[in-house]
């Protein structure tokens, strides 16, 4: 039987960001070949990567402004950074 590691949005965000915990999570990623994560996931990574790049842009913080921003200029504002 074939053991999974389930790999939460912490674990991506650390190493694209190189954040304090990003050599922990590249051991992890390298001492378990079998691998799994979640549309959740992967969603929440992408959600992380939009609000900061708003952040930065546009001074966005809350999450009520962020979708109100995207509704009314769409999300091109962010395509370099989901690159």
């Amino acid at each position: 039987m074939r053991e999974y590691v389930f790999v939460d949005s912490n674990v991506f965000i650390q190493l694209l960001y190189e954040g304090v915990r990003a050599s922990e999570a590249e051991e992890l990623l390298d001492k378990y070949p079998q691998l799994m994560t979640s549309i959740g996931v992967i969603e929440e990574v992408l959600h992380f990567i939009i609000r900061r790049d708003a952040m930065k842009k546009y001074d966005i913080r809350r999450a009520y402004d962020l979708k109100r921003f995207i509704r009314s200029k769409g999300i091109a504002f962010a395509r370099g950074s989901l690159r």
